[in-house]
């Protein structure tokens, strides 16, 4: 039994003794070796430091590989998860354009067809404008304030006004701001959104109200045929403030109004429309106007759809000031696509007819520009109303 027990253990396996590392002797490399072992080495101190540098620090950015099946082979791409982009936000709309040209018209479908808000202290209905201007008192009153600050007006010497000087003397009080504190307030008032500002003024002063303002707002512009606006203009005065003006002045403050509403407007999210698009087919234009206002830049919805029991009471086609037609005139230019006709002189004559008549060859290429588009790119170049 011993002896098998000796032969048992003498079958068991031997353990193979296990060599240890020898300690590293550079001496022993070659100089291939050296070599690969410096390259690897600033290779790697390279890549760490490119990876520091250029990688994204925080998990706003997720790369995965995904399996797409084309043409019945499977495919890896490399796909981006990206967070998703804040929805654009305005509480409330300012309607540009220039007098004469629309803007009650669109403001009042949108206030009393649709919900759009406006708050109280209207201008009253008035003979140039009987459905209404949907105008604050408050807001008109400090937009002549600042104006006349700077030996301004509504028809005078707009193209001058200085919106920075604006707010520096809204800041300083170098102008009395009391006649603006509550429009300011309810246009502060998220309670009051979607709300509407409408005030041709505003093509001038914009940018003083988008500074006062706490949020930014969205422009909705329209524009319609300077001669028809000069012509309106030229009758207002003369039948209710007796006053003379003739088509120069008119043609001028169209070009001025509309160029300062796009400049000015530039960096909000804006929708475009036209006197003549909203008369054509007013339920449809003024719902697409406001969809967009809301899909595009953010604007809530308002109470209601507007419905064409709506349009039929407050859109009335006789109430278009001075309508015209230039068909039967003399061509005085072809303009891209648009053909400039003269139109009747009446009794001006001289240096008056000759500076008439190349305002408004100057802001029919703008409406033409306003109608293809063009107007609203920014390396448009407007018009010099230099003589």
């Amino acid at each position: 039994m011993v002896q098998d027990l000796i032969e048992k253990k003498s079958r068991r396996p031997r353990h193979r003794k296990v060599r240890r590392p020898r300690g590293f002797n550079l001496q022993s490399l070659s100089w291939l070796d050296i070599f690969a072992l410096i390259f690897s080495g600033t290779y790697l101190i390279s890549y760490a430091i490119i990876l520091r540098k250029y990688a994204p620090t925080a998990p706003t950015i997720r790369r995965r590989t995904e399996q797409v099946i084309s043409h019945g082979n499977i495919e890896p791409i490399i796909s981006e998860s990206i967070p998703e982009k804040q929805p654009p936000y305005a509480p409330g709309v300012v309607v540009l354009g220039m007098h004469r040209s629309g803007t009650s018209m669109l403001s009042g479908l949108m206030v009393t067809g649709m919900g759009y808000q406006v708050g109280e202290g209207l201008i009253p209905n008035a003979a140039d404008n009987v459905k209404g201007f949907f105008e604050r008192v408050d807001i008109v009153l400090q937009n002549d304030e600042f104006l006349m600050k700077q030996h301004a007006n509504w028809a005078g010497n707009v193209i001058n006004f200085d919106n920075d000087l604006a707010i520096q003397h809204y800041h300083d009080g170098t102008v009395n701001f009391d006649k603006g504190k509550t429009g300011l307030a309810f246009l502060n008032d998220k309670s009051n959104s979607p709300w509407l500002q409408k005030d041709p003024r505003m093509c001038i002063t914009l940018p003083f109200w988008v500074d006062v303002l706490d949020e930014r707002p969205a422009i909705l512009f329209t524009y319609r045929d300077p001669l028809a606006v000069a012509l309106s203009i030229q009758k207002r005065e003369r039948e209710l403030y007796t006053h003379k003006v003739g088509l120069e002045l008119g043609l001028r403050l169209w070009i001025v109004y509309n160029m300062r509403a796009i400049q000015h407007s530039s960096s909000l999210c804006r929708v475009f429309s036209s006197n003549d698009a909203i008369i054509n087919n007013p339920l449809i234009e003024v719902q697409r106007m406001s969809d967009e206002l809301t899909s595009k830049c953010g604007v809530p919805a308002p109470k209601y759809a507007l419905k064409q029991s709506k349009v039929d009471l407050f859109i009335d086609p006789n109430l278009q000031h001075n309508s015209h037609s230039t068909g039967d005139h003399e061509i005085l230019e072809v303009y891209k696509e648009c053909t400039i006709r003269d139109f009747d002189h009446g009794d001006m004559t001289g240096q008056t007819e000759t500076r008439t008549v190349n305002l408004y060859i100057k802001a029919m290429r703008m409406y033409c520009d306003f109608e293809n588009g063009s107007a609203y790119e920014k390396d448009y170049v407007w018009p010099s109303l230099a003589p």
